[in-house]
């Protein structure tokens, strides 16, 4: 089992609307990855957090999810919502 694949077109949309995205690999294979959308600002939300099936419960997860955490804490702005 493996991630679901998406028309390149959307993939590049939804890039392009994300302001901080993380990717655990191993050697050249994605492994896990989570994204950060939001209004850059006020307002976040984190998603598409996910790992391979063979990779889970080793901590990635939540590696992936401390990575985006912390891209908001560094950012200059106050009073922020990260859900």
């Amino acid at each position: 089992m493996g991630f679901r694949t998406h028309d390149v077109a959307a993939v590049e949309v939804a890039l392009a609307n994300t302001p901080y995205c993380v990717c655990a690999v191993d050697g050249e294979e994605v492994i896990g990855l989570g994204r950060l959308i939001g209004d850059r600002a006020i307002s976040f939300l984190l998603t598409n957090i996910m790992v391979r099936p063979s990779y889970q419960r080793q901590g990635i997860g939540v590696r992936i999810v401390r990575a985006l955490c912390s891209y908001v804490e560094a950012l200059p702005y106050r009073n922020m919502v990260l859900r």
